[in-house]
């Protein structure tokens, strides 16, 4: 059952493909991981740690507009992040800086924050 199934109940047809499980298993994060947080796939590494507040995100789309391997809708129209490795630090800054509600922040691997920068 994927992460969003999980989360908000339902069942999922089985070999159903969604936005929130096609390209990471949802069901492999630890219960203090936070929701629109993926890692890299096997063997890629990411340049920042991406976390998207599902509260703030309203579906605008921005990010996807500025890293379209990154990010993706997911069922409800919420921002999800699909392959934390698929751009570049700059074009990771953009998008967040680039999102009308600021809901994507941006942390240094070690868990620095940097986007935003005055919280």
């Amino acid at each position: 059952m994927g992460f969003l199934k999980r989360l908000f109940g339902g069942e999922q047809e089985e070999g159903e493909v969604t936005a929130a499980n096609k390209a990471v298993d949802y069901t492999m994060f630890d219960e203090d991981e936070l929701p629109g947080e993926a890692p890299a796939p096997p063997g890629r590494t990411p340049v920042l740690r991406i976390e998207i507040d599902r509260q703030s995100c309203t579906g605008m789309a921005e990010c996807i507009r500025i890293a379209p391997n990154v990010f993706e809708l997911d069922e409800e129209n919420i921002a999800i992040v699909v392959d934390a490795s698929a751009a570049t630090r700059e074009q990771l800054l953009e998008a967040a800086r680039e999102c009308p509600t600021q809901a994507i922040k941006l942390y240094e691997l070690d868990g620095t924050q940097i986007y935003p920068d005055w919280m």
